[in-house]
């Protein structure tokens, strides 16, 4: 801070945080200064500070001056921050973000590259453009953007019942169920928790079996599916096979049991 009185032998500087001057910042007041400039400690970044300065002589000191000046901010380094990857199911937040900052420094998240006010730890995030800040004391650094993916797995298709020719022995491979391209398909014998069951396990008439899909190593709610295992009817009998028909005779002459 620099003064200035021609006439003047020392100078009484006195700064405040405050305008009404009832707060001293470190060191305040300054007396007796003849140097025409004082440096001061402890201030905040993007702060304005309030000062009243008077001129000493020999004999009498004058009336103060008054002033105000703002502190300069100098941004941090910027946070990193990777691309990430969520599930829906786990319903994450912006708490859920990671990101690296300095040490004792203030993460922001904010959904805009500009603008806008910093998010909430408890507001859900989305598939997107995520930014995020750090703050050292009342400094913040620039906005890093950040990709963030937000898989919605949903439960695969079927139909709830479905029936299979028992003779073919079929497995829970035979079931049909519709799942998202590249899904990993799961068979499960309940709806939640339960065993994995291996696609060759032999179904059995009259069982509920339950199927998730994961997708990007999300896995979805389960399906059920009841099985019914048809019996194969007998093959039909031929009454005298081997009989000569007349011309002219159609499919419906021949006997069948």
């Amino acid at each position: 801070l620099d003064v200035l009185s021609p006439a003047a032998l020392t100078y009484n500087l006195e700064v405040y945080s405050d305008a009404t001057y009832t707060t001293p910042v470190t060191g305040s007041p300054f007396n007796n200064l003849t140097a025409l400039s004082q440096a001061l400690t402890g201030l905040s970044a993007a702060t304005t500070y309030y000062f009243r300065v008077q001129a000493n002589n020999a004999t009498c000191s004058s009336a103060f001056s008054t002033g105000s000046f703002t502190t300069t901010c100098t941004a941090p380094a910027n946070p990193t921050a990777a691309a990430q990857s969520f599930c829906s199911a786990a319903a994450p937040t912006v708490a859920s973000l990671t990101a690296t900052s300095l040490t004792g420094a203030t993460v922001k998240w904010y959904n805009v590259a500009t603008g806008g006010a910093a998010l909430a730890s408890t507001a859900a995030i989305y598939t997107g453009t995520y930014y995020v800040t750090q703050t050292v004391g009342s400094c913040e650094s620039s906005r890093v953007p950040v990709a963030i993916t937000v898989t919605v797995a949903n439960a695969p298709t079927a139909s709830v019942t479905q029936t299979l020719c028992a003779d073919a022995a079929p497995t829970l491979a035979n079931i049909t169920v519709t799942a998202a391209t590249g899904a990993t398909v799961t068979w499960y014998d309940a709806a939640t928790d339960g065993n994995v069951l291996p696609t060759t396990t032999l179904l059995v008439t009259g069982t509920t079996y339950y199927v998730a899909q994961t997708v990007n190593g999300c896995a979805s709610t389960r399906t059920a599916i009841t099985i019914t295992l048809a019996a194969t009817p007998d093959a039909p009998t031929i009454v005298a096979p081997d009989e000569a028909y007349c011309s002219g005779a159609t499919i419906a002459n021949i006997q069948i049991t």
